[in-house]
Formats: structure tokens, C-alpha cells, sequence
């Protein structure tokens, strides 16, 4: 087992690493383009020889719910339901027909000594 999560934290390691790396590269490439780009929300597209590039910008929005209460027709409704909160539900006949539960991938966190 030691083996295993030896090799668990050398991969985690480069994929970080990876990540960071391709992460500089888009910023560079970016900076590149930055003039180029023609709207801040609009997709755009390159062709280098047999390379097809596309920027589409991407945004957040936080909304603040309670100001948000006051202009509800602004805003989309989302019911929520987390898997905690779903197995304290006493009679779940309740919610079965509205809520579907799938199992996904486990998520492991590996840290050695304290």
C-alpha cells in the first residue's frame, strides 16, 4: 500500500506541476492575442497552419441572496439538496420521485506525517 500512495503523491505532484506549466502558457498566449480579441464576451478563433486555437473569455456572477430576495423576477430559483441533507430526510418517500442520487468518484487526499 505504501507503494501506492508513494505513487499517488509523485502523480498528484505532476499534475500540478502540468497544470501550473499549461496554465503560464495560456496566460502567455493570451497576452498575445489580448489585442486581437474583439469582444469581452465573445469566442474567438485562430488558425496556425494545422492548429485551430479558440478563446472564449468566461465569467462569474455571485449574486448577493439576500438583496437579491428583493428583485426576485431577476433571478433563476436552484433547489439544492446535498447528500447529507438527503439521508437525514426521515420519510424519503418524499423526495425519491424528485431527487436522483448517483455515485461519482471517490476523492482521496494523501498526506504523509501530521
Amino acid at each position: 500500500m505504501k507503494d501506492l500512495l508513494d505513487k499517488w503523491l509523485e502523480l498528484k505532484k505532476q499534475e500540478r506541476e502540468a497544470k501550473e506549466a499549461r496554465e503560464l502558457v495560456e496566460a502567455e498566449i493570451y497576452t498575445n492575442l489580448n489585442q486581437e480579441l474583439e469582444g469581452e464576451d465573445s469566442q474567438q478563433t485562430w488558425n496556425y497552419d494545422s492548429y485551430k486555437l479558440v478563446i472564449k473569455p468566461n465569467f462569474t456572477v455571485k449574486v448577493n441572496q439576500e438583496m437579491a430576495e428583493l428583485h426576485q423576477d431577476l433571478f433563476k430559483k436552484k433547489f439544492e439538496l446535498t447528500y447529507s441533507q438527503y439521508k437525514k430526510i426521515a420519510d424519503k418517500s418524499i423526495v425519491d420521485d424528485i431527487v436522483t442520487i448517483n455515485q461519482t468518484k471517490p476523492s482521496f487526499t494523501i498526506t504523509i506525517g501530521e
